[in-house]
């Protein structure tokens, strides 16, 4: 992919300063195909969303990021994983994406405000769920492509992992040699089993979705936590069962 091109990219900040959202995405659809949205054109649409200025067109807004990750996943590239990255986290906080995904979950599960100031109605949580949904399939897409990576190296120690992933800077800082319940684990196995108590007690169709989400999320992030044993020849079970064991404990 070759840089957005500076005349297109001033065009579609000038229609959503102007507000004229629907032109913006439109804009920006036709150029998927053969170039990566810029993060800023990415945030400045999100912002609006989460005011419930686009309510219309976030339908759409979503769509561009289910094509985008379709077309350049994070484990593309070191540089795809450090552009999504930057990408999921509030747009006008910007304090990474474990504070976006903790304060989405927050909202989701204990109706608690967002980290600033939001328009905020009966589509909020519905919105924050959806956001949730896009951060599930960007990290369950790095567990699937490890896990053909490793279906194809017999020889998992010869496993190549290029550039470090979005599930490791998010749940383990970074640190290949962490334990498995970090803080970010610990917090999202409390919220985990939380959910699905609510959902036990409704047949809320939205918290069984929310505790199907958590589940999923909490799964992806376990899976790649043991696929990264794996490829560094660690005892993967032992280290497991000691870290639940201390957390039983």
């Amino acid at each position: 992919n070759t840089e957005f091109p500076r005349g297109v990219l001033n065009l579609i900040e000038s229609l959503i300063e102007g507000q004229f959202f629907k032109e913006a995405i439109e804009e920006l659809s036709t150029l998927q195909a053969h170039y990566i949205p810029p993060v800023c054109i990415l945030h400045a649409l999100l912002e609006n969303v989460l005011q419930d200025n686009i309510d219309t067109f976030s339908g759409r807004y979503f769509h561009i990021l289910s094509a985008l990750l379709h077309l350049h996943p994070p484990w593309k590239s070191p540089a795809m994983s450090r552009y999504y990255l930057e990408l999921f986290q509030c747009p006008t906080c910007m304090k990474g994406a474990w504070s976006l995904v903790e304060v989405l979950i927050r909202s989701c599960l204990f109706n608690e405000s967002f980290c600033h100031q939001i328009s905020e109605n009966i589509g909020s949580k519905v919105l924050h769920l959806t956001l949730l949904k896009f951060f599930f399939n960007l990290i369950e897409s790095e567990v699937q492509y490890l896990s053909q990576k490793l279906y194809d190296w017999s020889d998992s120690q010869n496993l190549k992992i290029t550039g470090k992933a979005m599930l490791l800077e998010i749940f383990w800082s970074g640190s290949e040699t962490s334990g498995l319940l970090t803080k970010p684990v610990n917090m999202l196995l409390e919220w985990t089993i939380y959910s699905h108590k609510e959902k036990c007690k409704s047949n809320d169709v939205f918290k069984h979705e929310l505790a199907y989400l958590l589940t999923g999320i909490l799964g992806a992030a376990i899976d790649y936590w043991i696929f990264l044993g794996l490829k560094m020849g660690r005892n993967v079970m032992r280290h497991m069962s000691d870290d639940l064991g201390s957390y039983i404990s």
